[in-house]
Parts: C-alpha cells; structure tokens; sequence
C-alpha cells in the first residue's frame, strides 16, 4: 500500500508540476499559490475531514441522495481510503519538490529542441525527464519516508487488516506490551529508511530552498503543533488507567461503526461512561 500511495502521489505530483511550470495561465497561477494548502491543514483535522465525506453516511451519500441514488463508497476501514488520506498529505509536498526542480531547466534549453525539429514528447523524454529524475527520486523518498510509519490515518481510517508499521509498533508496545517486538519493528522501520540515502545536497538545484522547506515543515511546524499540545494538556492527567479507558472507547466506536452504526451517534452514545460501566 505504501508503494501503491508513493507511486501516485509521483505520477500526480509530477503532472502537477509541469502543468505548474510550462503552463502559464490565470488557473494555473492561482493553483500554484493554492496547492501547500493542504500541508499547513493538522493531520488530525484533515483525516476527520475525509472520514466526514467518504465514509459510507457521509457527504457524498447525502449529495447522492439528493438526486435518487444511494452511493456508499466503501473507503473506511480499507486500503483506498487511506491512500486517498496519504494523496492528501504528499502530493503538495512532492509538487513543491519536484517544481523546483523544473524550474532550474532553462527555456532556452528547451526552446533550442524545439528548433532543430524535436517534438513536445521528444522534449520531455530527452530533456525534461532526464533532468528532473533527480528531484522524482527525492521526492518519492521523501514521500516514501513518511508513510512508511504513518499513524494517524491508518489508526483512524484503517481496518484490522492488514495493518501498517506504525499501528503494529503501537500495539505491540501499547496493547500486547511486548516491547522487545515493538523495539525489533522500530529498528525494522529505521533500516528501511536508512537504505534511501538519496537526500539533497549542494548541486541539487533549490537545495537551499528545499532545505528551508523541510526545515520548516518537518521541525518547526511539529514542534510548535507539540508545544500547543502540551499548553492545551496543562493539568490533564494522562494516567495508565485513562490511557485504557480511552483505547477502549475508540474500539468499542470503530466496532460500532462498522456494524453500521453512523460515526456522530457512535462519538455521542459510546463515551467513557458509557464503556466503564460494561
């Protein structure tokens, strides 16, 4: 699943950019100023945002209903739901990459193709390719890395199985409490991102820009999403017990969601309360 999401966020990513840089139009501009949005979105708001359209009582099945049919898409708690989730996430940061990377091509290289007689295929297999399959490939790294130990959207969307490397680390060390194999799968998911070396460095064109753009995303807006999490927890008592209790809440909903029952009664009807006197 995590090849099948890194492949399509290239391939759109890919034809975004281009459409980005050799296009020049008014839709095209405001595309290019609108396409990071999603990046600046919280991960939890976006996931629940989705659930809210897809699941199979939600946006779309109302929209559906409207004109007679009942469209229920199937995508919670299965794989196609949460490559649309990871699209979500990855495709803007890929583009941004990747845009870079064509933007360092000059016109004039491609404008002297065109001259000797060279077609729009002839150009982009021969030139445009050749000098942007750099960026693809640290662009899918990228992309690569950071599903490759998800967990928020395979923890909310996803089903029992299979399951991703992140919700089985979790569980092994959360639920089974087995920690000699919850430490085994982080080495796992250390060496497998290990192995993609591939990273910028200074003859990379934009490095410095794609370097401040990781930066930025990949730190800074982390540590002041943990800084705002920790100012809003200030005297919440997150005890073993309440770590349990809330565990079960979660499973007893997406148990009850599963067996039909729609996500706002399954958040209303299956509380803490509710749970503890069972």
């Amino acid at each position: 699943m995590v090849l099948v999401t890194v492949f399509l966020a290239i391939v759109i990513a890919y034809l975004l950019a281009m459409y980005l840089r050799f296009v020049k139009s008014p839709i095209s501009r405001a595309i290019g100023n609108l396409y990071l949005v999603p990046r600046f979105v919280p991960g939890l708001v976006a996931v629940y945002a989705m659930i809210t359209i897809i699941r199979d009582s939600g946006l779309i099945n109302r929209i559906s209903q409207l004109f007679g049919a009942d469209v229920e898409l199937g995508m919670m708690y299965h794989a196609s739901g949460m490559i649309t989730m990871n699209l979500w996430f990855n495709i803007p940061f890929a583009a941004l990459m990747i845009t870079a990377g064509l933007g360092a091509i000059p016109d004039s290289v491609i404008e002297g193709a065109r001259d000797v007689g060279a077609n729009r295929w002839k150009v982009f297999t021969s030139m445009v390719l050749p000098l942007s399959i750099k960026d693809v490939v640290i662009a899918g790294t990228f992309v690569f890395m950071s599903n490759v130990g998800s967990f928020t959207t395979p923890y909310l969307m996803g089903g029992n199985s299979p399951k991703m490397l992140g919700i089985s680390l979790f569980d092994q060390f959360n639920k089974y409490q087995r920690y000699e194999r919850a430490a085994a799968l982080s080495v796992i998911i250390f060496l497998i991102c290990s192995g993609l070396h591939e990273l910028p460095d200074d003859g990379t064109p934009y490095s410095g820009g794609i370097k401040v753009a990781v930066i930025v995303m990949f730190c800074i807006i982390p540590m002041l999403a943990w800084t705002a999490t920790l100012i809003a927890m200030k005297g919440y008592a997150l005890t073993g017990e309440k770590m349990k209790t809330i565990q079960a809440v979660n499973a007893a909903r997406k148990e009850a969601v599963a067996q039909g029952m729609g996500l706002e009664q399954a958040m209303e009807s299956i509380t803490d309360e509710t749970v503890g006197k069972k």
